[in-house]
């Protein structure tokens, strides 16, 4: 993983919009929002693995929480966004 509790990531601007969960389990986690490409999320718990997946508990900035992988190892959905 490339994130930390406390940073902020950004939706990868190729490959769509990031499905956020309301639990970890990326098989059959209820979809609640669809994080756009280039949206920036708060990172506030985790991770977490989900059928290889790295999983963050993040946060919109409007406010909504739930989860959302970060990548598989090798393809990444998350990029950190930094100073």
């Amino acid at each position: 993983s490339r994130l930390h509790v406390g940073d902020q990531a950004m939706v990868s601007l190729v490959g769509g919009a990031n499905a956020i969960r309301q639990s970890s389990d990326m098989h059959t986690g209820i979809i609640d929002y669809y994080a756009q490409p280039g949206e920036i999320l708060n990172i506030v718990g985790g991770p977490e693995c989900s059928y290889g997946w790295i999983v963050w508990l993040v946060e919109t900035q409007s406010g909504y929480r739930g989860f959302t992988p970060e990548g598989d190892g090798n393809t990444y959905w998350l990029f950190p966004v930094g100073p």
